[in-house]
């Protein structure tokens, strides 16, 4: 079909343009992947493929203002992509990508949320997040999901300290800090994690002297 041809290809030069750095051009090849998408989807509402694109585009052009520090024009991409996830995650709940997707949209929700000083929201989208997680981990701790859920936990934690939930703040850092001790047993030289696990240990004893 002509319409996703046109999609593809402008989705495609946006991801091109995107990874060389220009932002400008990418998101202005996202928006018109968007339209092209969005007729698609007005035309031919159960075509699942057509609903994921638009939705990752949304995802990415929010990615794209978040990178700029234009939160507020970030926070309605990102809704509009859970919107649509949403959606194919609860009709399709085998999908596996639909779900991982979800997760991720709402941890990126909740941190976007807590730089523009909604904590009520934060909370709720990373706690939303973290039971994501939770419901598809495959027991493995070196696995994704458990990385996820160790820098969920961390977030929280963060978000509940500035809250003033300092009890659970402290419980969730501790957690964190618990499951990246674990991973880092098996990737030591992980510096990513070794970040994390140095906050988390910051981040725990600063709560248990307050």
């Amino acid at each position: 079909e002509v319409g996703r041809d046109y999609g593809m290809g402008f989705f495609n030069l946006a991801n091109l343009q995107l990874a060389a750095g220009n932002m400008t051009d990418g998101d202005t090849n996202l928006l018109a992947a968007i339209t092209q998408f969005q007729q698609l989807f007005g035309s031919d509402p159960e075509d699942l493929e057509n609903q994921w694109r638009l939705a990752i585009c949304y995802r990415l052009r929010g990615d794209v203002k978040l990178q700029q520090q234009a939160y507020a024009a970030a926070l309605p991409l990102y809704e509009q992509a859970r919107g649509v996830i949403e959606r194919l995650s609860h009709a399709n709940p085998n999908v596996p990508k639909y779900r991982r997707e979800l997760t991720g949209l709402k941890m990126n929700l909740g941190q976007l949320y807590g730089a523009l000083g909604d904590s009520q929201q934060a909370l709720v989208a990373l706690e939303d997040a973290l039971e994501l997680s939770k419901a598809y981990t495959d027991g493995d701790p070196t696995s994704h999901q458990q990385r996820e859920q160790a820098s969920l936990y961390l977030l929280l934690a963060q978000q509940q300290m500035l809250s003033g939930q300092r009890q659970l703040a402290e419980q969730n850092a501790t957690l964190a800090r618990t499951k990246l001790q674990r991973i880092l047993q098996d990737s030591p030289d992980d510096e990513g994690l070794q970040r994390q696990l140095a906050r988390a240990e910051k981040l725990v004893q600063r709560l248990s002297q307050e």
